[in-house]
């Protein structure tokens, strides 16, 4: 494996999200994506372009190598190269936010607005 043996535990793994939000989609109605894959293959919450999330905070980045904790993700000389960030985006990253898009239009036309 690539991964340092803490972070092959996911220690920044947001856990049950179906779970935990499914009484929003029972009861609302709400459309709920949920990952299927760890925020070390992609984290769908940053922006590809680097841009900070929490600016002047610690941040993990699109393809983190560093843990939330500040430690290694990647064993030293293991972490993606330039081509391997580009494929993850084109292959986890693009496709969320393209779902994420589509809802966002599907229930826009239905109900006229929005809340995300």
């Amino acid at each position: 494996t690539r991964l340092t043996a803490r972070a092959q535990i996911a220690p920044d793994t947001d856990w049950h999200i179906s779970r935990l939000y499914d009484f929003a989609r029972r009861e609302f109605g709400a459309s709920i994506l949920v990952p299927t894959h760890s925020r070390y293959v992609a984290d769908l919450n940053r922006a590809p372009d680097g841009v900070a999330l929490y600016p002047g905070r610690r941040e993990t980045g699109l393809l983190p190598v560093l843990r939330f904790d500040g430690e290694p993700v990647y064993l030293e000389g293991e972490a993606p190269t330039a081509n391997e960030i580009r494929t993850r985006v084109a292959s986890y990253w693009q496709p969320y936010h393209d779902a994420l898009a589509a809802e966002i239009a599907r229930v826009h036309a239905e109900h006229g607005r929005v809340l995300l």
